[in-house]
């Protein structure tokens, strides 16, 4: 092999370890995976990213190489390499939260999010107000995509969750699409007042639906008010 030509093992995942290469190997994928992600498989692309973030934790490569791998993803439009990388810095963001370095790992991580999220937008009702349903990958894409802005801080996500909990609000009626009510849930209640606390504890009794309930729960998890995270239901 020349000097140019990257090498990848563990071709579609068929083995259970983890891969690593010399640093100059590494470099060569993620120009690959810039220049043209669809040379590397889907499930290459996500054994990847797995690899590159779980080898770095590991302390067997520096952590600028897992955030160089994630600047493609822009043009990633499989689900399974975003759902990856969503778990890989999910992990990071509770290592760096609190830290003076958190801003700029979060405008990063933005900034490779927002082109995507922009492009998929949120879920569509139809005319009579149900839910346009899309093919279960793209669903979950636009899920993830969504979730990813809204932690990581995206303005307009964050208008959209507000929005959408301040309907439910004032007019009683939640019309908020099911496969994103735990992120519009969490937002709402880490963003808003304690009246939205108040008003998700309330539904969280109302409820009959065991998901449902689930999901209620732990979105009042998601306020950083300790007084309201605290406070026992009295007897």
């Amino acid at each position: 092999m020349d000097d140019e030509t990257w090498l990848l093992g563990n071709i579609n995942q068929m083995g259970y370890f983890r891969v690593n290469y010399d640093l100059h190997n590494w470099r060569l994928l993620i120009e690959q995976l810039m220049n043209n992600h669809a040379i590397i498989s889907i499930g290459n692309r996500a054994g990847l990213i797995d690899d590159v973030f779980n080898l770095a934790r590991a302390g067997f490569l520096p952590q600028n190489v897992p955030l160089q791998i994630i600047g493609y993803l822009p043009q990633e439009k499989e689900f399974l390499p975003w759902h990856a990388a969503s778990r890989a810095l999910y992990q990071l963001d509770k290592l760096l939260d609190r830290t003076e370095d958190y801003s700029l790992f979060s405008d990063y991580v933005l900034k490779q999010v927002a082109p995507k999220y922009h492009k998929l937008g949120w879920p569509t009702t139809s005319p009579d107000g149900s839910f346009m349903q899309a093919a279960y990958q793209a669903e979950e894409l636009q899920r993830e995509v969504i979730m990813l802005a809204c932690s990581f801080g995206n303005k307009h996500c964050h208008r959209q969750a507000v929005s959408l909990i301040s309907d439910w609000i004032s007019s009683n009626k939640n019309r908020i699409p099911p496969n994103v009510r735990d992120i519009v849930y969490c937002t709402g209640v880490s963003l808003m007042d304690e009246d939205v606390w108040e008003f998700i504890w309330m539904k969280f009794h109302s409820s009959t639906a065991i998901s449902e309930k689930k999901v209620l729960l732990e979105a009042l998890t998601c306020s950083d008010n300790s007084f309201l995270l605290n406070r026992q239901e009295p007897c």
